[in-house]
């Protein structure tokens, strides 16, 4: 038998007082509800950081002087407004510094990574020695060798492993930024001569000693040394950051050249303040001599999320 559901007059006339509002979805409820139960000042950050993440998987660059997602306050003092005199040691985030350069601020750090964590990414690395090509330039999109990068280079993927996603996140925190802005680690590895003459890792380097930037800029380097070279074997060097030298008539200057230990890193910002590159920090891989092997790692920090 067929239950009817009979409505009292009552009923019905109460159901017409009633305005007409269309029948909100359980959805549309539960958002409601979740939207009313944020305080404002927290729905204002979200909704900032929403906007942020999409315009991360657009693509679109960050405007320094607009935004400080990328450079964070402690950043900006290190490498855009560094008072610490040259040879200065401080820790920072449980790493110890020492200014190598003032201004622009050039900085190593003491054991970046541990004797056991160099060790692995060389077994990695021992593994993958079919896999190292001709390194390219920035700027090269053919597989031509560049008579002025002469090393090899082997590529990983975004947390590709154990190791690989340490020095991702570790090079971040270091940093102060998101792990999505490094870009895939790149290692290197130079022999009998091999080097990288005069560079610029935000772009390619012009006649006069302009820099032209390719996008997305690269803002921070970490260069990460894998093996010890004698002095004077393999130097990064900054031929425009000058030195003083000596006492007396002797005086004179030197650029600044740092000399590769395993485990160490050397870190610099490529970009002004205004976001344009900085022209003092082109710097060169010195030659290798034969008989002799340096392995490094090329960590570098995009203006947003790699794609």
């Amino acid at each position: 038998m067929q239950r009817t559901t009979r409505q009292t007059k009552k009923q019905k006339d109460q159901a017409d007082e009633q305005p007409c509002t269309p029948k909100k979805s359980r959805a549309t409820r539960k958002r409601k509800a979740s939207v009313a139960l944020i305080p404002a000042d927290q729905f204002i950050n979200a909704f900032a950081a929403e906007n942020k993440l999409k315009r991360m998987r657009r693509r679109e660059p960050v405007k320094y002087d607009e935004e400080k997602s990328v450079m964070s306050n402690t950043m900006s003092n290190l490498f855009w407004k560094n008072t610490k005199s040259i040879g200065c040691t401080f820790q920072h985030h449980g790493y110890t510094l020492t200014t190598v350069f003032s201004d622009p601020g050039v900085y190593t750090v003491e054991n970046f990574l541990s004797k056991q964590e160099v060790a692995d990414m060389m077994t990695l690395i021992k593994k993958r020695k079919q896999a190292f090509k001709d390194s390219q330039t920035i700027d090269t999109i053919s597989s031509t060798k560049e008579l002025y990068r002469t090393s090899e280079t082997l590529m990983f993927k975004k947390r590709q492993n154990e190791i690989v996603r340490l020095i991702e996140e570790r090079a971040a925190a270091l940093l102060e930024v998101d792990p999505t802005t490094v870009e895939p680690i790149q290692c290197v590895g130079y022999t009998n001569g091999q080097q990288y003459k005069l560079h610029h890792d935000a772009g390619t380097l012009k006649t006069g000693g302009k820099v032209s930037v390719v996008p997305p800029r690269r803002v921070f380097t970490a260069f990460v040394y894998l093996t010890s070279m004698k002095k004077g074997m393999g130097c990064t060097e900054f031929p425009k950051l000058a030195l003083p030298s000596g006492k007396g008539k002797k005086k004179q200057e030197q650029c600044v050249c740092v000399q590769p230990e395993a485990g160490k890193a050397v870190l610099w910002c490529n970009v002004l303040e205004g976001g344009e590159a900085d022209p003092r920090l082109v710097h060169a891989a010195l030659p290798v001599p034969k008989g002799h092997q340096k392995y490094g790692i090329n960590v570098w920090v995009m203006e947003h999320a790699w794609a």
